[in-house]
């Protein structure tokens, strides 16, 4: 009897970090290193969502134009479980 069972390589999850980090900062700049933290913790967060009670929103504003915002967007809409922008979206939709 064969085994169906495909190996995948398993990442550790400091290794994991590192790489939605990296991926983050490739395309993207941040006013800082926190800035950069906070948004990799949030999008690794998205795929433990139901383990928790609650979860925190990403908002992404800038007082000045064309400042990245979008491109940030973009970048994690990739990165995270489930994408839902709620830009301009109504409760009804959102729930």
């Amino acid at each position: 009897m064969t085994d169906n069972t495909i190996d995948t390589p398993r990442l550790s999850g400091d290794r994991l970090l590192d790489e939605v980090s990296a991926t983050i900062r490739r395309y993207c700049v941040l006013p800082g290193e926190h800035e950069l933290v906070a948004v990799t913790v949030w999008a690794v967060l998205t795929h433990l969502v139901d383990a928790f009670d609650y979860a925190p929103r990403l908002v992404i504003r800038s007082a000045e134009k064309r400042s990245g915002k979008s491109r940030l967007l973009e970048v994690i809409d990739g990165l995270v479980y489930s994408p839902l922008r709620a830009v301009n979206a109504t409760v009804a939709y959102i729930f």
